[in-house]
């Protein structure tokens, strides 16, 4: 038997080797295709033409929903800075928001392209036939990938904000730097993402009041995407398997909250191939019947909605607490450390003491913070349980603790109705 166990933790050591190499392999030849882009579109920018004639502004962001669900209360604001304007709007079709960025109205026109494998070269050879009188990277964590995307375009001006270093290293982003006619100072991954948001919106505009403040998504839909009323939400599946929360400690909030009423219902939304993640979830649940899963039969407008109407949102480290922060929801999302500061704690610049801002859950570890200087997620000690260490070291009771937090302001609402 030990022969067995011992064989199988080895096979599956080495199928983790082999997918390993292959997702190397794949970042090699991609990052040295951008490499060669790169190179050439550096030349090709060199020796451009200005075109007297150009008009429009061009803004491109290559980001996941939640990043870009964070970046709405800035980018609301480029209307006002552009108010003459045709102001398009690029994103990658790798996390296609084309649906929200349409709705919000602030875009005149929402471009989506393919940025991944031997598609990119279309889409590179496609934006070379336009023009425009600004193109503005609004990425904070500049990417080799974007600035081909920016040197691509024909346009008057090019600005840029002052980029970290978890995406390009600092002798690369020396010579992005180069390519843009404006680079506008913000801070680095220590500050909140929506008070670097606002730096960036101060320094592009004439309006230095301006202030980050919580983004707001308006009810985007009519219809009733659910007929139950009285729900918390869960997000147990993420970007990657190695951030999601043990379903043991997922089950045993879940049964506390069970506990405590006896009438509210669990719904779990996602994609669909996470419902293997919710089966492990309901085998440690006393009451099943009382979860109800809606992974994969929605769409984002429709994802939106069921957020909206929750009562809390208990995530994985998932863009759902970034959109529930957006439609007014509590949230409290099972955080990743290396980015701390980051994204949680939330932080704003306006008075928003009304609001109830995303909390993010850390596990306290010493290496909180690594994200500065790069991670390894697969490094021995970052990873523990299939899991990093740092989202597998957060404890049930510490959500418990904020989920009491959600109830207690609930039962606030209903007695002032």
């Amino acid at each position: 038997m030990r022969y067995f166990i011992v064989h199988f933790r080895n096979v599956t050591e080495r199928r983790r080797m082999v997918k390993n190499m292959m997702s190397f392999m794949r970042h090699f030849i991609s990052d040295l295709i951008n490499d060669i882009l790169f190179a050439l579109l550096y030349v090709r920018s060199g020796i451009r033409k200005r075109d007297k004639k150009a008009e429009g502004v061009l803004i491109l962001r290559f980001s996941h929903i939640g990043d870009f669900v964070v970046w709405l209360d800035a980018a609301k604001e480029f209307r006002n800075i552009y108010p003459d304007e045709k102001i398009t709007f690029l994103c990658d079709k790798y996390k296609d928001i084309k649906m929200l960025a349409e709705k919000m109205g602030y875009f005149d026109e929402v471009i989506v392209l393919e940025t991944r494998g031997y598609r990119r070269l279309k889409s590179i050879r496609q934006m070379m036939k336009r023009t425009y009188r600004v193109v503005i990277n609004a990425d904070l964590s500049r990417t080799i990938l974007s600035d081909n995307f920016v040197m691509s375009v024909r346009a008057d001006e090019r600005i840029a904000a002052k980029t970290d270093y978890t995406r390009i290293s600092r002798k690369r982003a020396r010579i992005s730097d180069k390519i843009y006619d404006r680079i506008i100072p913000c801070d680095g991954i220590n500050t909140m993402e929506l008070i670097r948001n606002a730096q960036f919106i101060r320094g592009l505009s004439k309006n230095k009041r301006f202030q980050a403040g919580l983004p707001v998504i308006p009810k985007l839909l009519s219809k009733d995407v659910m007929k139950e009323h009285n729900y918390f939400a869960i997000c147990p599946g993420g970007e990657t398997p190695l951030k999601y929360w043990n379903e043991e400690k997922y089950a045993e909030v879940i049964n506390y909250i069970f506990e405590k009423d006896w009438n509210i219902k669990c719904v779990a939304i996602g994609v669909r191939k996470e419902i293997n993640e919710l089966r492990k979830i309901r085998n440690h649940v006393v009451h099943k019947e009382r979860i109800i899963s809606m992974l994969g039969r929605t769409d984002l407008l429709e994802y939106i909605e069921i957020l909206r109407k929750a009562r809390w949102l208990i995530t994985n480290d998932t863009s759902a607490a970034h959109i529930a922060g957006a439609v007014g929801t509590p949230s409290a999302a099972v955080a990743v450390s290396w980015d701390i500061g980051r994204f949680y704690p939330y932080q704003v610049e306006k008075n928003m003491s009304d609001c109830m801002l995303p909390v993010g859950i850390h596990a306290g570890l010493s290496c909180a913070g690594c994200g500065e200087y790069g991670i390894d997620i697969e490094h021995p000690k970052c990873y523990e349980n299939y899991r990093v260490r740092c989202v597998n070291r957060v404890e049930a009771g510490q959500m418990i603790c904020v989920v009491n937090r959600f109830m207690e302001r609930q039962e606030r609402i209903e007695q002032t109705r």
